[in-house]
């Protein structure tokens, strides 16, 4: 019996308990004799015993399972909270000073991909970027040298900034990251209104016919996002593309190039899908493969062939 009590004694050592031997000797004994002989200790000791207790274990049996229900209870809360609205956006950026930094919606769970490109639509590397607060978000670089990053908050609330360093670029590319519970982007591509050190044409464009942060009706076209109530769409049957007509204007996404009539203004996305903007028209021409195909627009934009 003595031996099996001998594995209490490192936890009568504690301070402020009662460690004489002589008091051990006794509990031995009284373990051996089927008592703790408690009757024994002086009350000095006894307070001191309870009060080590109380430190350990502060909490009642019955406060413990009112805060574990209540634990439980809020994270049950916090799992069925409305999902936030999923997004996948593109914007046009301007690296010129006196601008507003463009928005990444962030929350928690989610990790954002960030994609950075040039005004032809080349993938723009990352050299470097730093975040204002590392502790509440993360920031990772999907491989060496690429264009893409992934934002995850490690927060429920909270915003920050992001610090984007592209190679060949001594400006800075800075943007803002806000921690939302209403919409998120899964994937935001940001494309920068210069050529890139890795751009693709030979002759680029001289630098005022790329597209400027303002032309928001060609950004719409690219990427889709025209209202019913901004403009009236555009079905170009016979061929890959989509039409809108706004106006005395109309804007056309396609992959294939448009040839005829000559456009207005034109925007390419990272994905090789170009907008058009020019004054509405009847008869569109376009280059596909090896072959001119004619697209008839008639009566309130239907087309035909």
């Amino acid at each position: 019996m003595a031996i099996r009590f001998l594995h209490i004694l490192p936890f009568l050592l504690l301070p402020g308990l009662p460690t004489d031997a002589v008091y051990a000797q006794e509990l031995i004994q009284g373990q051996e004799d089927g008592s703790m002989a408690l009757n024994k200790v002086s009350e000095e000791k006894m307070s001191e015993f309870y009060d080590a207790l109380e430190n350990i274990f502060p909490m009642t049996p019955e406060m413990v399972d009112k805060f574990l229900g209540t634990y439980y209870e809020n994270e049950f809360t916090v799992s069925k909270r409305p999902e936030p609205n999923p997004l996948i956006d593109f914007q046009l950026v301007s690296l010129e000073p006196g601008r507003e930094p463009p928005v990444v919606r962030v929350t928690p769970g989610i990790a954002s991909a960030v994609g950075f490109f040039d005004a032809t639509g080349t993938p723009w590397p990352v050299n470097q970027f730093v975040v204002g607060d590392g502790t509440n978000f993360e920031i990772l670089q999907l491989g060496d040298q690429s264009n893409s990053l992934t934002i995850s908050p490690l927060a429920r609330v909270g915003q920050t900034n992001l610090v984007i360093a592209l190679k060949g670029e001594a400006t800075p590319l800075v943007l803002k990251v806000e921690i939302s519970s209403e919409t998120v982007h899964y994937q935001v591509n940001f494309q920068i209104t210069r050529p890139g050190p890795e751009v693709r044409i030979s002759n680029p464009d001289p630098a005022d016919h790329f597209p400027i942060p303002g032309n928001q009706d060609l950004l719409k076209a690219l990427a889709g996002s025209f209202s019913e109530e901004e403009a009236s769409r555009v079905e170009l049957d016979g061929i890959n593309a989509t039409g809108w007509i706004k106006g005395e204007e109309l804007f056309i996404r396609s992959r294939h190039v448009l040839l005829s009539p000559p456009w207005l203004g034109s925007l390419t996305g990272p994905d090789g899908v170009v907008s058009y903007q020019l004054p509405y028209t009847s008869i569109l021409l376009f280059s596909v493969g090896d072959r001119v195909v004619k697209i008839a627009l008639g009566h309130l934009g239907k087309s035909e062939q």
